[in-house]
Protein backbone atom coordinates (compact mmCIF):
# COMPACT_ATOMS: atom_id res chain seq x y z
CA UNK A 1 0.00 0.00 0.00
CA UNK A 2 2.69 2.51 1.02
CA UNK A 3 5.41 1.61 -1.44
CA UNK A 4 3.14 0.73 -4.35
CA UNK A 5 -0.40 2.15 -4.35
CA UNK A 6 0.54 5.37 -2.53
CA UNK A 7 4.26 5.57 -3.30
CA UNK A 8 4.05 8.89 -5.15
CA UNK A 9 2.48 10.63 -2.18
CA UNK A 10 4.73 9.10 0.46
CA UNK A 11 8.02 9.27 -1.42
CA UNK A 12 7.56 12.27 -3.72
CA UNK A 13 5.00 14.67 -2.24
CA UNK A 14 5.53 14.37 1.51
CA UNK A 15 7.23 17.60 2.70
CA UNK A 16 8.15 18.52 -0.88
CA UNK A 17 9.61 22.04 -1.06
CA UNK A 18 8.48 23.03 2.43
CA UNK A 19 7.51 20.95 5.44
CA UNK A 20 4.91 23.43 6.67
CA UNK A 21 2.85 23.56 3.47
CA UNK A 22 -0.54 21.96 4.27
CA UNK A 23 -0.63 20.18 0.90
CA UNK A 24 2.74 18.56 1.62
CA UNK A 25 2.08 17.50 5.19
CA UNK A 26 1.13 13.98 6.22
CA UNK A 27 -2.63 14.59 6.60
CA UNK A 28 -3.67 13.82 2.98
CA UNK A 29 -1.57 10.66 3.02
CA UNK A 30 -3.04 9.46 6.30
CA UNK A 31 -6.51 10.10 4.88
CA UNK A 32 -5.75 7.80 1.95
CA UNK A 33 -4.24 5.21 4.25
CA UNK A 34 -7.26 5.37 6.57
CA UNK A 35 -9.55 4.83 3.59
CA UNK A 36 -7.51 1.81 2.44
CA UNK A 37 -7.52 0.34 5.95
CA UNK A 38 -11.27 0.89 6.31
CA UNK A 39 -11.83 -1.04 3.11
CA UNK A 40 -9.66 -4.00 4.10
CA UNK A 41 -9.56 -4.37 7.88
CA UNK A 42 -13.23 -5.04 8.73
CA UNK A 43 -13.18 -8.29 6.75
CA UNK A 44 -10.03 -9.59 8.45
CA UNK A 45 -9.83 -11.80 11.53
CA UNK A 46 -8.36 -9.94 14.52
CA UNK A 47 -4.92 -11.57 14.38
CA UNK A 48 -4.58 -10.86 10.66
CA UNK A 49 -5.88 -7.30 11.07
CA UNK A 50 -3.35 -6.57 13.82
CA UNK A 51 -0.47 -8.02 11.80
CA UNK A 52 -1.60 -6.09 8.71
CA UNK A 53 -1.83 -2.82 10.65
CA UNK A 54 1.60 -3.37 12.22
CA UNK A 55 3.19 -3.99 8.83
CA UNK A 56 1.53 -0.87 7.44
CA UNK A 57 2.88 1.10 10.39
CA UNK A 58 6.37 -0.24 9.72
CA UNK A 59 6.07 0.80 6.06
CA UNK A 60 4.88 4.29 7.05
CA UNK A 61 7.81 4.71 9.44
CA UNK A 62 10.24 3.52 6.76
CA UNK A 63 8.79 6.00 4.26
CA UNK A 64 9.02 8.87 6.76
CA UNK A 65 12.60 7.95 7.65
CA UNK A 66 13.50 7.84 3.97
CA UNK A 67 12.05 11.31 3.47
CA UNK A 68 13.81 12.66 6.58
CA UNK A 69 17.20 11.21 5.67
CA UNK A 70 17.19 11.28 1.87
CA UNK A 71 14.81 14.02 0.90
CA UNK A 72 16.42 14.71 -2.44
CA UNK A 73 16.79 18.08 -4.16
CA UNK A 74 13.14 19.12 -3.67
CA UNK A 75 13.09 18.77 0.11
CA UNK A 76 14.89 20.61 2.80
CA UNK A 77 14.21 20.94 6.47
CA UNK A 78 14.97 23.79 8.82
CA UNK A 79 15.06 23.61 12.62
CA UNK A 80 11.65 25.29 12.95
CA UNK A 81 10.05 22.43 10.97
CA UNK A 82 10.69 19.93 13.75
CA UNK A 83 7.53 20.82 15.69
CA UNK A 84 5.36 20.16 12.62
CA UNK A 85 7.20 16.92 11.89
CA UNK A 86 6.62 15.76 15.46
CA UNK A 87 2.93 16.66 15.15
CA UNK A 88 2.75 14.52 12.02
CA UNK A 89 4.29 11.57 13.87
CA UNK A 90 1.61 12.06 16.55
CA UNK A 91 -1.03 11.86 13.80
CA UNK A 92 0.47 8.57 12.62
CA UNK A 93 0.29 7.34 16.20
CA UNK A 94 -3.37 8.38 16.50
CA UNK A 95 -4.32 6.69 13.22
CA UNK A 96 -2.83 3.36 14.19
CA UNK A 97 -4.13 3.54 17.77
CA UNK A 98 -7.63 4.19 16.38
CA UNK A 99 -9.17 5.22 19.71
CA UNK A 100 -8.14 1.92 21.29
CA UNK A 101 -9.41 -0.22 18.40
CA UNK A 102 -6.04 -0.51 16.65
CA UNK A 103 -2.53 -1.36 17.72
CA UNK A 104 -1.34 -1.06 21.29
CA UNK A 105 0.36 2.23 22.12
CA UNK A 106 3.55 0.46 23.15
CA UNK A 107 3.80 -1.23 19.74
CA UNK A 108 3.21 2.05 17.92
CA UNK A 109 5.70 3.95 20.07
CA UNK A 110 8.35 1.27 19.56
CA UNK A 111 8.00 1.53 15.77
CA UNK A 112 7.96 5.34 15.78
CA UNK A 113 11.03 5.58 18.02
CA UNK A 114 13.58 5.54 15.18
CA UNK A 115 11.86 8.40 13.36
CA UNK A 116 11.48 10.35 16.60
CA UNK A 117 15.20 10.01 17.33
CA UNK A 118 15.91 11.86 14.08
CA UNK A 119 13.99 14.96 15.15
CA UNK A 120 16.60 16.36 17.59
CA UNK A 121 19.23 16.07 14.85
CA UNK A 122 16.99 18.07 12.54
CA UNK A 123 17.07 20.95 15.01
CA UNK A 124 20.85 21.24 14.68
CA UNK A 125 22.22 23.65 12.09
CA UNK A 126 24.21 22.03 9.27
CA UNK A 127 27.64 23.38 10.32
CA UNK A 128 27.57 22.06 13.90
CA UNK A 129 26.04 18.80 12.69
CA UNK A 130 28.92 18.31 10.25
CA UNK A 131 31.39 19.07 13.05
CA UNK A 132 29.71 16.43 15.23
CA UNK A 133 30.06 13.87 12.45
CA UNK A 134 33.76 14.66 11.99
CA UNK A 135 34.60 13.83 15.60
Amino acid sequence: VIFWDQRFGWLEQLYRHHALSPACRIDPLLGGLHKAMDGLCPAMPDAVRIAFARHLLIAVVQAVERVFLDGGPCRWFIPTDVTALDQDLQKVRALFYADGEGLEQSVIDAELERARRLLPLMRVEVGPLMDMLKT
